[in-house]
């Protein structure tokens, strides 16, 4: 999907939440995509926090046109989360740089599942990623809990949308060349 224009209008009044207007091959389709700035870290842990804010029942819901914007969702999640420089790319690009030198140097790396759950359990930030060199990949942030067989708990923006879950709940984490990484800066 190639995006044409994004401008930003408000979705419902008194809330955090607006509304992205996605303009694609011409039509016009709704993104909710809550406003950042008033964010801040209520009583729960800081994923929980991040993750209740973003609010992913609700916001970043398919469009009229089907398309779903779990990139959005995961770039909104990282800067909440205080990642400096989270690329603006589609997943499929954001795994191509997660894999790469650049994304090494910013301090992304590749882990197991168990490994990326551990570390998110102790206050860190990582994200399961999947590409699909012939379609849409799919991304999504890891959040605290306890993994199941190895397979951590994420927040999914997506063709199905839900705050807390196991990754292989979104059919796209249960291909093969699904990917783990934390964000560790001092390493």
């Amino acid at each position: 999907m190639t995006i044409n224009s994004i401008t930003r209008q408000t979705l419902r009044p008194g809330t955090p939440a607006d509304s992205s207007v996605v303009k694609t091959q011409g039509r016009v389709n709704h993104l909710a995509r809550p406003n950042l700035s008033g964010y801040h870290q209520d009583g729960f842990s800081p994923a929980s926090s991040a993750t209740h804010y973003l609010d992913p029942m609700h916001n970043y819901r398919a469009t009229k046109d089907g398309n779903t914007y779990c990139n959005y969702f995961t770039q909104d999640y990282m800067k909440l989360r205080g990642v400096k420089n989270f690329p603006q790319m589609t997943a499929n690009d954001t795994n191509h740089w997660l894999n790469s030198p650049q994304g090494q140097r910013a301090g992304w790396r590749q882990v197991s599942g168990q490994q990326a759950e551990d570390f998110v359990n102790k206050g860190g930030v990582g994200l399961v990623s999947s590409p699909n060199p012939g379609g849409h990949g799919h991304i999504a942030p890891i959040i605290e809990g306890q993994a199941v067989n190895g397979e951590p708990l994420i927040a999914n923006a997506g063709s199905q949308n839900f705050s807390s879950g196991p990754d292989t709940a979104s059919p796209a984490f249960r291909r093969p060349n699904t990917q783990f990484f934390i964000y560790d800066p001092k390493n």
